[in-house]
């Protein structure tokens, strides 16, 4: 850390009295308080100056005022000396800013403000000149697009209808949304597609702020395993080995890493970015899938009101925003993918909007993506059921208000395209070396898959949608059953 003493202050304001351009290129950061004494009341009349009368005091006039002397520094227009002062004129605001908060710390944790000194030490950290202004719009046209399209799209869901939709999949340096009512899906989606990431070989790290570890654990081994959620506990050796066998068979060395932890309601943007931080540290990889179950229960870095929810929750998503464009941008391509309460209202409706959403449309304005869960219990089948998903905003697709029937198993608890065929429970059983054995659940017949089948190709045709090809990871037992 470097130690600015007076003598360096004063050189300071003579570049700015000087060289009027320095000035100019960085007086959005500056401030008095980053000056002592004398020079601070310099500094403030020179920034109150130029408000007015949008030119600099002389040197004479303000040696005149202050009685003080500011020795002449002249640049002469030379770019690479400019950019040199600049570059300490950067480095000195940022550090004056950090004491600043560090200083003041006592006085607001005296005051029982303490809360507002992590976005105040946030924003001093973040102090820094323009360093981009932009593009020519009409220059390096192709390779420009080529970097737009290595980030849209590129995240696929492995759904291959949604991907259509979305002209590929996902994009990075984006925010996705699901919406749902409660107990209808959302987890589960963003359960689902963390699965399909890391099949593509994707880094995951899915934050849950309501259900524990081990609920989450135990979904996703059922999701992979193929088993019967319910019926887990007597069969934990053969799903472990199902999971492990199911993942190697597929995916091998290309399959990414898949992390989750539990972190408690109110947990700051801020703080989520520093575990994904520490997190590729320790492991010494990139995270490219922030998931976090859910969004709503997230508090934003900017201090607000409990009671303004829509301020509140348009802070959430702009941060969450920012960090998966801040991290696409440094070169870790991310993708932020969440979830979001409806209203109660929404419990006994079929069709949802933005209305419906718990916190109002601020979310919509700000993510990339969002879709409708909505689960279509059959009263003819006890284990498949339709889910379809409806597009209530997509920024780079013309989807919206299109919908995707997705097959739903309520025992596995995996969300699949249309020409999923789940094995039966013998098969399961024959497959895990297993006699089979009396449970309460009904079994899945082949006769009820056709007619299943056949619910979803109904549904299918009444949406004007074409049954396509199931993930790869969904076919795994058969595989193993075939070979």
């Amino acid at each position: 850390m470097s130690v600015y003493n007076t003598q360096y202050e004063k050189f300071l304001i003579s570049c700015f009295l000087y060289n009027p351009s320095v000035f100019s290129r960085c007086k959005t950061i500056l401030s008095e308080k980053f000056f002592k004494n004398k020079e601070s009341l310099v500094m403030k009349y020179i920034l109150e100056y130029n408000i007015q009368h949008e030119i600099l005091p002389t040197p004479q006039e303000v040696e005149a005022i202050y009685e003080a002397k500011y020795d002449e520094v002249l640049l002469g227009g030379d770019t690479q000396k400019e950019n040199a002062i600049l570059t300490e004129i950067e480095k000195f605001c940022r550090q004056k800013a950090c004491e600043n908060v560090i200083y003041d710390s006592p006085d607001l944790i005296a005051k029982g403000r303490e809360e507002e000194i992590i976005p105040l030490m946030q924003k001093a950290v973040m102090t820094s000149l323009p360093n981009s202004f932009g593009i020519d719009p009409f220059s390096n046209i192709s390779e420009g697009l080529v970097e737009l399209h290595k980030q849209q799209g590129e995240v696929q869901t492995k759904w291959k209808e949604v991907d259509e939709i979305l002209q590929g999949g996902l994009g990075y340096g984006e925010v996705e949304v699901f919406t749902g009512v409660s107990g209808g899906g959302k987890s589960l989606s963003l359960q689902n597609i963390s699965i399909n990431l890391v099949g593509e070989g994707l880094n995951v790290l899915y934050f849950t702020l309501e259900l524990s570890e081990n609920n989450i654990r135990k979904r996703l081994a059922a999701m992979v395993s193929g088993f019967n959620i319910r019926n887990m506990k007597q069969n934990e050796d053969q799903v472990e080995l199902a999971v492990n066998e199911n993942l190697d068979k597929l995916y091998g060395d290309k399959r990414g890493q898949i992390r989750v932890i539990y972190e408690r309601p109110g947990i700051t943007t801020m703080e989520l970015e520093s575990i994904v931080k520490e997190y590729e540290l320790r492991e010494n990889i990139t995270v490219n899938a922030i998931v976090i179950d859910y969004a709503d229960l997230v508090d934003p870095v900017r201090r607000v009101s409990s009671e303004n929810i829509h301020l509140h929750d348009k802070y959430v998503y702009e941060e969450l925003r920012s960090i998966a464009m801040d991290r696409t941008n440094k070169g870790k391509k991310t993708v932020v993918i969440t979830a979001s309460q409806l209203t109660k209202e929404a419990a006994d409706v079929t069709e949802y909007s933005y209305g419906k959403i718990a916190g109002g449309v601020t979310k919509a304005y700000t993510a990339d993506n969002m879709f409708s869960v909505l689960i279509k219990r059959n009263p003819d089948d006890e284990v498949n059921c339709p889910i379809k998903f409806t597009f209530l905003k997509t920024r780079n697709s013309s989807g919206v208000g299109r919908s995707v029937t997705l097959g739903y198993n309520m025992n596995t608890l995996r969300m699949t395209d249309y020409e999923v065929e789940m094995p039966t429970k013998t098969e399961l059983n024959e497959l895990m070396g297993k006699k089979e054995e009396p449970v309460e659940e009904k079994d899945i017949l082949d006769e009820e898959i056709i007619g299943n089948n056949k619910i979803l190709e109904n549904l299918s045709k009444k949406q004007e949608q074409q049954p396509v090809q199931s993930s790869s990871i969904d076919n795994v037992l058969d595989q193993i059953i075939s070979g």
